[in-house]
């Protein structure tokens, strides 16, 4: 498996609940979603996730003027050092039955031949996305990855209440808890060492991050750096 690190993340100030902020995947908001999901707060993830234009100024600048203010007005805090973020989802299949998931969020090594993706992806997103990360010089969401590692439940299992919740559209709840403790840090990495990761959402976003490696080392030299 690919390097798996803790990074100095960007999450919203405000909570536990974040409802009102999130918002699903560029790819799944058509323009009527959009606007509902504007709708709902002036800081509203869609509005950098899926950027419109504001007079003269671009849709890619604008998402980057939006997250520069966001953050020095404290609508968006940096982690103080380096942590991981586990996440669990709850929800209820379509035989009635409560299920639950739980993942853990952090830097992935861009590693060749070590994540496998099973989806075409078109140029015109991979554009999209790539001139969204170029400007923002910030990965505004996620890959989602398998790997089959069991026993990570384990070391996520946090004792204290979630520090951000949210209910998505599909009746999901997202808990979300912050992982500082270095042992604690260093036994997921140990834990997922070995291991290959499958992509199960997010093609176009692991694409992109292999351009963006390639442009900076074109740029910096052959690396490592943060976008490796």
């Amino acid at each position: 498996m690919p390097d798996f690190i803790s990074f100095r993340g960007l999450r919203y100030s405000e909570g536990p609940d974040i409802s009102a902020l999130i918002a699903p995947p560029y790819d799944v908001v058509d323009e009527t979603t959009r606007k509902e999901l504007e709708s709902r707060s002036p800081h509203n993830a869609v509005r950098i996730e899926v950027p419109q234009e504001h007079g003269t100024t671009d849709r890619y600048a604008s998402a980057r003027c939006l997250l520069d203010e966001w953050t020095s007005q404290g609508v968006l805090r940096s982690d103080g050092a380096p942590t991981l973020t586990a996440c669990r989802m709850r929800y209820t299949d379509e035989s009635g039955r409560s299920r639950q998931t739980l993942g853990v969020l952090g830097a992935l090594e861009i590693a060749d031949g070590a994540l496998l993706p099973h989806e075409h992806t078109t140029p015109k997103a991979k554009d999209d996305r790539l001139n969204l990360l170029r400007t923002c010089r910030t990965n505004v969401s996620p890959i989602w990855g398998l790997a089959p590692t069991p026993g990570l439940t384990d070391l996520l299992e946090s004792a204290g209440p979630a520090t951000a919740v949210a209910t998505d559209d599909d009746g999901v709840v997202h808990e979300c808890w912050t992982v500082s403790d270095e042992d604690q840090i260093a036994a997921v990495r140990h834990h997922l060492a070995g291991s290959p990761v499958i992509v199960a959402d997010g093609h176009h976003r692991y694409e992109v991050a292999r351009a963006f490696r390639e442009e900076r080392r074109a740029a910096t030299g052959d690396g490592p750096g943060d976008y490796d």
